[in-house]
């Protein structure tokens, strides 16, 4: 029993040593310093090598330094322990795809990719003046192989008396400074949602600690031509701080009219606390809109839209979000929202 005790409080100082590391390790991360991480994570991952998680990030920055066979060596080892470590699986994926071309690398196409990711989610809807909706949706992301990934989606929409249903296919890529997506939902029947869209983002790192990204969508709506374009920077002034603003101008084209533009932009943020166990996510934006999918009107609106989303990792495959939005218009309406999510990675 002494024994025993003596082993649980070496663990418990063992554990309260290495998180003061591990959080200036990903400070130094963030902020640019990859030497300076590694040189944090090394003896960490040393000390306590069942830390599967400092040790993928200190594999990570490995292949982001070009140690390929350090961090392929180090990834394997991790797999060995835990086969379902969905972030060693796809980083040696990266690394055996960046360190060699493919026709000179025949172990690429047997190499572990990351697991497949399914997200389910249920949100319900309050107009003041056009009483309840719901939607479902279904998106999954399956990885495959250098950097790539399939997009698929489904989602079911309940809105002034409409139902829709549309279903997306897409593509990603992600390098180890950039990236970015391109997805197409059709859904021919549609009152409210487009009866088809294309969307596409590009993102890269500028320097350390600062992201942009680019996007663009094309949309067909039943009365309109709609397309919208942004630029939105992130920033992270401190390892657990995600900061992020979001400038869109959006065109709708009217079937047999003019066409207007409308501004708008988002401000953004996600905390993290216990390094990515826990996030709070509040937002805050404004945009303008000439008419509402689905609702009869084409009379023009103004909206403030506050967001509040909380996420946790209970384990690393599963992930559980909540968001809350209020959405307060001109004219005296108001839209009120809740999410639940779930994320999978199987």
């Amino acid at each position: 029993m002494r024994l025993l005790l003596v082993l649980l409080l070496a663990g418990t100082a063992l554990q309260a040593r290495a998180q003061p590391a591990l959080e200036s390790a990903i400070e130094a991360e963030k902020a640019g310093d990859w030497t300076k991480a590694i040189g944090l994570l090394e003896p960490l991952v040393s000390s306590d090598p069942g830390n599967l998680d400092a040790a993928a990030r200190l594999a990570k920055l490995y292949s982001w330094s070009k140690r390929y066979p350090e961090s392929e060596a180090l990834y394997r080892r991790i797999l060995a322990a835990r086969p379902d470590h969905g972030d060693a699986a796809s980083g040696l994926a990266d690394v055996l795809s960046w360190s060699r071309p493919r026709e000179e690398n025949a172990e690429l196409l047997r190499s572990p990719v990351a697991p497949p990711k399914v997200e389910l989610a249920y949100g319900s809807e309050r107009y003041n003046r056009m009483g309840p909706g719901y939607s479902w949706r279904m998106d999954a992301v399956v990885p495959v192989r250098r950097g790539w990934s399939f997009l698929a989606g489904a989602e079911r929409l309940r809105r002034f008396h409409n139902t829709d249903q549309s279903q997306s296919l897409g593509a990603a890529w992600r390098g180890p400074t950039h990236g970015g997506y391109m997805r197409l939902s059709v859904a021919p029947r549609a009152a409210v949602l487009p009866r088809w869209n294309w969307e596409g983002s590009w993102g890269r790192s500028l320097i350390p600690g600062l992201h942009a990204e680019g996007s663009a969508r094309v949309s067909e709506y039943a009365p309109t031509h709609v397309y919208t374009q942004s630029a939105a920077l992130y920033f992270w002034p401190r390892p657990y701080a995600e900061l992020g603003a979001r400038l869109s101008a959006t065109t709708t084209q009217f079937r047999g009219g003019a066409a207007l533009l409308r501004w708008g932009y988002l401000l953004s943020s996600n905390l993290h606390a216990r390094g990515e166990t826990f996030r709070f996510s509040p937002s805050f934006g404004r945009y303008e809109e000439p008419f509402e999918a689905g609702s009869g009107s084409l009379n023009s609106f103004t909206a403030s839209v506050y967001h509040l989303g909380l996420g946790m990792k209970p384990f690393d495959s599963l992930e559980l979000k909540l968001d809350g939005e209020y959405e307060d218009r001109s004219g005296g309406t108001f839209v009120r929202r809740l999410q639940v999510s779930t994320a999978y990675r199987f």
